[in-house]
C-alpha cells in the first residue's frame, strides 16, 4: 500500500487509506470498454483490456481475458465495407460475434465454455473510426441472440497491427 500513517487521527488515516486504494483501482480501471448482459448467466464476460487490429480486409474487436480466465470474452469481426462511423450497423452475415473462454473447474481441469448463441438482431455503432496502425477506433454494440440472452459492449482502443 502507499500510504503511511501521515495523520494522526485515525479517521483521517483510514479515509487516505481509502482513497489510496481507490485511486489505485481508478487507475487498473478501463473506463471506455465494458461488456455485460443476460448472456452472462452462461458466458464468462470478464475481460481485460480491449484490442482492436485490422487483418486484411477485416476489423476484429477482441476483449482478451489474461488474468481470471483465458481466452477471448467477444471478439467482433466486421467485413470492412460494413465499418463506417457515425451510422447504425446491423448485424448480419458480415459480422461475426463470438466467445473463446477455457475457465478451471474446481477439479482442477481447463473447459472451453460453449460459443455464443447464434445472433437474432443487433447493431455496433461506431463514433469514430480509423483504418491506421495506432488509430482510435471507438463505439458500442447490442446484440439479441436466439435465445432471447443479450450481450451489450462499448470498445474504445487504439489499433494494434495484426498479430501484436
Amino acid at each position: 500500500m502507499c500510504c503511511r500513517r501521515i495523520f494522526t487521527s485515525s479517521g483521517w488515516r483510514r479515509g487516505a487509506v481509502l482513497a489510496a486504494a481507490l485511486g489505485a483501482l481508478a487507475a487498473c480501471a478501463d473506463y471506455g470498454n465494458t461488456l455485460e448482459g443476460s448472456i452472462s448467466v452462461r458466458a464468462t464476460l470478464l475481460f481485460d483490456r480491449v484490442v482492436t487490429e485490422w487483418v486484411v480486409d477485416q476489423l476484429v474487436i477482441r476483449y482478451l481475458s489474461e488474468r481470471w480466465v483465458k481466452g477471448e470474452a467477444a471478439r467482433l469481426t466486421l467485413d470492412a465495407e460494413v465499418v463506417v462511423a457515425g451510422v447504425d450497423i446491423p448485424v448480419d452475415d458480415r459480422v461475426r460475434i463470438e466467445h473463446f473462454i477455457t475457465v478451471v473447474t474446481d477439479g482442477g481441469e481447463y473447459v472451453q465454455e460453449p460459443p455464443f448463441p447464434q445472433v437474432r438482431s443487433g447493431k455496433i455503432h461506431f463514433e469514430e473510426v480509423s483504418d491506421q496502425v495506432d488509430g482510435m477506433t471507438r463505439g458500442s454494440f447490442a446484440v439479441i441472440f436466439d435465445d432471447n440472452r443479450t450481450l451489450n459492449g462499448k470498445f474504445e482502443a487504439y489499433n494494434q497491427a495484426p498479430g501484436q
